[in-house]
């Protein structure tokens, strides 16, 4: 757990002034909407306020701080969901997204200067006609494709700059990537969740109870995403390790 008093410490750096007291940067991360039409404008609105609604509840938690803290409450005035509608966005690639977020088009994206944080949120057709606006698209901006190409014919492509994330999971991004870059290899305590997607569930049993039966056990865990995002492979490493594909 962060304490909300080590949580607003990580947020403070220094001035490029000699001699002024430390700044504050805001916290949170660019979302970019490129998916337009009719009942979009709702799906939107709705989405940015689930995300909120989470955020303000998991820097609660993970603080483990109350309402009146006035701790909490300055950490909580600078968060920041930039979000970006506008469209002129409608139908772009990530890697159009990218040369946007590069040149700071439409203003500096938020945290775009901190680069552990160089991550954006995106918000297209497939996002928006999924249920409730319960999964967001999270892309590294300064992924390059040329360097992850794979060089082994039997060993597919692992890692495509974006993956799938629940909406309800921006305050873990920004910590986790305090503390880990943007890749597929992550350590944690597997507890039927991978918080980026909520517990994989494939339609089969084999999966969700590999996941029941390791709740409390911690592991290393690799995870490859297919080209859609999609979760294509996991592989636990360590004792009883298994290796899993989904089909």
């Amino acid at each position: 757990m962060f304490t909300a008093t080590k949580w607003l410490r990580h947020l403070h750096y220094p001035s490029e002034v000699g001699g002024e007291a430390d700044l504050i940067r805001t916290w949170g991360f660019p979302i970019y909407r490129t998916a337009y039409g009719p009942s979009t404008d709702q799906k939107w609105e709705q989405l940015l306020k689930t995300i909120r609604t989470h955020a303000y509840d998991n820097t609660l938690r993970i603080t483990e701080a109350t309402e009146d803290d006035p701790i909490f409450q300055q950490i909580w005035s600078f968060f920041r969901l930039d979000a970006r509608s506008n469209a002129a966005l409608s139908g772009l690639t990530f890697e159009q997204l990218r040369l946007l977020y590069i040149k700071s088009d439409g203003g500096v994206p938020v945290n775009s200067n901190l680069p552990s944080h160089r991550v954006f949120l995106v918000v297209d057709e497939e996002v928006l006609s999924g249920v409730e606006g319960c999964i967001v698209k999270c892309v590294e901006a300064d992924y390059l494709a040329e360097e992850h190409v794979s060089r082994n014919p039997r060993c597919p492509q692992r890692y495509w700059g974006f993956m799938k994330m629940r909406a309800d999971a921006v305050v873990q991004l920004w910590k986790e990537l305090q503390l880990f870059k943007f890749r597929p290899l992550r350590r944690r305590r597997l507890e039927g969740v991978i918080w980026w997607f909520g517990k994989i569930n494939v339609g089969k049993s084999l999966l969700a109870k590999w996941y029941w039966c390791r709740k409390d056990m911690w592991k290393s865990v690799y995870i490859n995403w297919n080209e859609k995002g999609d979760i294509q492979h996991v592989l636990e490493t360590g004792m009883m390790a298994g290796s899993f594909y989904i089909i």
